[in-house]
């Protein structure tokens, strides 16, 4: 199951969006495999709200795009709306694509794909993109 939250009010989280990118990642599960927790939060956030949270179990004073934790049952996933935003103009896309981008990170993060090393930042990256080029279909 995935749920999704919207704590922030900067960004309008739209019903299609949420079902869309709950039907994206659902697949992105089923492609994946079983090994992953039953159920996932998806909580979109402040600056404030990521920086503390990054602050409290990463040790970094500062805001950032996503935060993921695999708690067993439970996954969660924290993104900052407002970066987001930022970025999306920055790159020139939709802030959609932006919010979906950061979601698949922390849910490969959680299926346990990371970025420390050259080769599994290399086989994240091609996952990412190989889901990416599947958004298109849903939103």
């Amino acid at each position: 199951m995935i749920n999704i939250y919207n704590t922030q009010r900067k960004i309008k989280i739209p019903k299609e969006y949420k079902n869309a990118l709950k039907d994206f990642l659902s697949d992105v599960l089923s492609e994946e495999g079983d090994d992953s927790p039953q159920e996932f939060n998806i909580i979109f956030v402040n600056n404030k709200r990521i920086q503390e949270i990054n602050r409290e179990f990463l040790g970094r004073d500062r805001p950032t795009d996503v935060i993921s934790f695999n708690l067993g049952d439970v996954g969660e996933i924290y993104i900052s709306a407002w970066v987001a935003e930022e970025k999306s103009r920055e790159y020139g896309w939709d802030v959609y694509f932006e919010l979906t981008r950061y979601a698949l990170h922390g849910l490969l993060h959680i299926l346990g794909y990371d970025h420390e090393k050259e080769d599994d930042a290399r086989i994240m990256e091609q996952k990412e993109e190989k889901y990416l080029e599947k958004w298109k279909k849903y939103y």
